[in-house]
């Protein structure tokens, strides 16, 4: 059984504990925190012991990495160097330069290391990027990640503004993006705050990804009151591939119903809240990757999300920040 403590108590801490439990082969060990104030409540919600980054119990196979992501590098590496593997929460670090601290970090260790992004691992997204594949050259590409949530941005700070949805959700839409429209590579971002759309006032960040065949993806990154959207829209002259993600999951090839069914229906009749949000957390994929990290740190094939995936999502983050900032596009390196 492989033994898996989590470093972080915010809400994506809880989300990891709770799908922790329905995994194959694997158990929450322990949860850790910058205190023991933070650990331990939470901890104690999932009958497991607390401490602080630094009293990891030194039996841990793995380590989830959710803390604030100002902290996610620092605790990513002390854990690759007690040979404890890692799956870092996306954004991966707060800046293309500490993303390289962190895969440097994997480059000398000889443990499992992994960018923890769930929607490349949900069941829609696995066949869209199939079909994508055989669309050819795609043409077209939308995604909307309009999340109703409002998680804590990077510094920590209460009551998000419209250019934190860049660092909380916009790393979701990027790594559908550049997945979507694989092996084509990003070459410059534009971005810009805008009212959302169908007359609301709620802000939302729209960003142009144009990459290095011309394409030009159109990105929409909000954290809004109303009920979630994530969905994406993909098109060449060959054929359309639409995923919905949220509020259900849905995959059309041409206008046609190609989902399968999934296991616990988001919207399913008289379930309970704990069943509708550990439905909603399998069909943006979070039950399939940690699945995926507990299979590869025990040696049973797994999949994981290579951490230098990560790094690209994170410089396309940066570059759209600084886009907002100065009003003009962005190259990327």
């Amino acid at each position: 059984m492989t033994r898996i403590a989590i470093a972080g108590a915010g809400d994506a801490a809880r989300r990891h504990a709770a799908v922790l439990g329905a995994i194959n082969g694997a158990h929450l060990h322990q949860l850790v925190a910058a205190t023991r104030e933070r650990s331990d409540p939470l901890a104690g919600a999932f009958g497991v012991t607390g401490g602080t980054y630094d009293q990891v119990r030194p039996d841990t196979d793995a380590l989830v990495v959710a803390t604030p992501a100002d902290e996610r590098v620092a605790v990513a590496s002390a854990a690759m160097g007690l040979d404890i593997a890692v799956l870092v929460d996306s954004p991966i670090a707060t800046s293309s330069g500490d993303a390289d601290i962190l895969i440097a970090a994997a480059a000398t260790s000889a443990v499992a290391s992994g960018c923890a992004e769930p929607v490349l691992f949900a069941p829609g997204v696995a066949l869209g990027i199939e079909r994508c594949g055989s669309l050819g050259g795609l043409s077209h590409l939308s995604i909307r990640v309009l999340h109703q949530e409002a998680a804590t941005p990077p510094g920590g700070a209460s009551d998000p503004t419209p250019t934190d949805a860049v660092w909380t959700v916009g790393h979701h839409a990027v790594a559908l993006a550049l997945a979507l429209n694989s092996p084509d590579t990003e070459a410059a971002i534009e971005a810009r705050i805008t009212a959302g759309r169908d007359g609301s006032e709620e802000p939302i960040v729209v960003a142009q990804l144009t990459f290095a065949s011309g394409l030009a993806a159109h990105l929409e990154l909000g954290l809004v009151s109303h009920a979630p959207i994530w969905d994406a829209q993909a098109a060449s002259p060959t054929g359309v591939v639409r995923i919905e993600l949220l509020p259900e999951p849905l995959v059309e090839v041409d206008g046609v119903d190609a989902s399968a069914s999934p296991p616990h229906p988001v919207g399913e009749r008289g379930s309970s809240p704990e069943h509708a949000a550990f439905a909603a957390l399998e069909a943006v994929g979070h039950v399939a990757m940690l699945q995926g990290f507990a299979d590869a740190v025990a040696g049973r094939g797994g999949r994981l999300c290579p951490l230098g995936f990560g790094r690209r999502v994170v410089a396309v983050l940066e570059a759209c920040d600084r886009s907002i900032g100065r009003g003009q596009p962005e190259r990327l390196q």
